[in-house]
C-alpha cells in the first residue's frame, strides 16, 4: 500500500513539476515494487529471495 502511495504521488508532483530529477522516486518504487510482486506472480514463495534477485537484476 505504501508503495502504490508512492508511486501516485511521485507521479503526481512530476505531472505538476516536471522536473527530471523526479523520476527518480518512482523508479525506486516501481523497483521494490517489481521485487514484492515476484514471488506472488511465480506462486513461488519458497524462493522468494531467489526471485527477487532475479528481477531486480
Amino acid at each position: 500500500m505504501m508503495e502504490l502511495a508512492t508511486l501516485a504521488s511521485g507521479v503526481i508532483i512530476l505531472w505538476r513539476y516536471r522536473l527530471p530529477f523526479l523520476v527518480m522516486p518512482i523508479a525506486v518504487t516501481l523497483l521494490y515494487m517489481s521485487m514484492d510482486l515476484a514471488p506472488f506472480l511465480f506462486g513461488d514463495y519458497n524462493l522468494a529471495w531467489v526471485l527477487k534477485e532475479f528481477v531486480s537484476v
